[in-house]
């Protein structure tokens, strides 16, 4: 796709070009702005044009649409990913794509899913909502607490805190071994949270 509409900017002897610009402007020997100038004014149509022109491409998932049955793919809107129905225009069947945490809702045993809030913080929440309300602003850890066997949430510096009780303590041995900073891989599960999508 970058070579196809912009062929011009990731060539190799424009790549020089620039180089060479950049550093005659540390030098003192070239005013910044009309540089930058020069090169953002082409780049900014390039891409306008990009964004009608250049064929999207969809990445199937294995969701199917609860309005007519057939599979969803992942889409691209203006408020980031999310799932839409093969049978567009047809069908306008779409759901929010969320992120599996990997740890049953301590209330109902829904999945626990990785969301943003309108405020654009992130928060995990049972994906069974809203008929189950369960939310936390602190990541969900898959081992249960050594006292009451309810949910872990990891704690900064290593630590976690339970949801149930009052327990605060270091991070189980197992969870040490993974990076707390791992992103999980997208998975898209069936419900959401439509006031908060996108």
């Amino acid at each position: 796709m970058l070579t196809q509409g912009f062929a011009r900017y990731i060539d190799p002897s424009f790549t020089a070009s620039m180089e060479e610009g950049l550093d005659e402007i540390a030098r003192g020997e070239k005013e910044w702005v009309p540089f930058l100038s020069e090169f953002y004014k082409p780049f900014e149509e390039a891409v306008a044009v990009a964004e009608e022109t250049l064929e999207r491409k969809e990445e199937p998932s294995d969701e199917i649409c609860d309005l007519d049955g057939k599979a969803m793919v992942v889409k691209s809107g203006r408020f980031g990913l999310f799932l839409a129905c093969t049978g567009y225009p047809d069908c306008k069947g779409t759901k929010p794509l969320q992120v599996k945490v990997g740890v049953p809702c301590p209330e109902d045993a829904g999945e626990i899913v990785q969301k943003r809030s309108r405020k654009g913080t992130t928060f995990y929440g049972c994906a069974n909502y809203p008929n189950c309300t369960f939310a936390t602003n602190l990541r969900p850890i898959p081992e249960p607490c050594p006292e009451c066997k309810g949910l872990l949430t990891a704690f900064p510096r290593g630590g976690v805190r339970c949801t149930k009780c009052e327990y605060k303590g270091k991070r189980p041995k197992a969870q040490d071994e993974d990076s707390e900073e791992a992103t999980p891989q997208p998975e898209p599960v069936e419900a959401g949270y439509p006031a908060l999508a996108g």
